[in-house]
């Protein structure tokens, strides 16, 4: 059960890690360069794909930002993105929904997620593999995870 454990935390960790390194790596090469070079569409599809977004639709460039009409975030349909087309942050991003993070658990390999609850801008949620996670409902990055007590 502790290599299950120890499995699923590495997992999630290396997820997590990579997205945050490549976007380290990436904001230190535009500030090496003095100025952030506009992302193409690809990239932005790929980023936000990363973060959760699928069905992307009509993607505009509008100054600064890209305007998206509609997209779903982990299987809830989002409408009138705006992202920086820079960075490839969405700056009108809605907080998860309690759905949305059963989803992105399932998602990321936990299973009969159950009792998700939301404290401030945190969620809560215990999942089969007998984990306790902490959810941070604008990112959805884990910021913890423990082993749960037996009931």
């Amino acid at each position: 059960m502790k290599n299950i454990l120890s499995s699923t935390a590495l997992a999630a960790a290396l997820l997590l890690g990579g997205h945050g390194f490549a976007s380290a790596q990436s904001t230190q090469s535009s500030q090496m360069r003095g100025t952030a070079s506009p992302m193409s569409e690809e990239q932005l599809k790929n980023t936000l794909r990363e973060r959760g977004y699928t069905e992307i639709e009509d993607i505009r460039r509008d100054g600064q930002m890209f305007r998206i009409s509609q997209a779903r975030r982990y299987g809830e349909t989002v409408d009138n993105l705006r992202v920086d087309v820079s960075t490839g942050q969405v700056r009108n991003e809605d907080r998860l929904s309690e759905d949305q993070v059963n989803n992105m658990l399932e998602e990321r390999g936990y299973y009969d997620v159950e009792n998700v609850e939301r404290d401030g801008f945190t969620y809560t949620a215990d999942a089969k593999q007998r984990v306790r996670l902490r959810v941070d409902g604008q990112s959805g990055s884990i910021s913890r995870e423990r082993t749960r007590e037996d009931d």
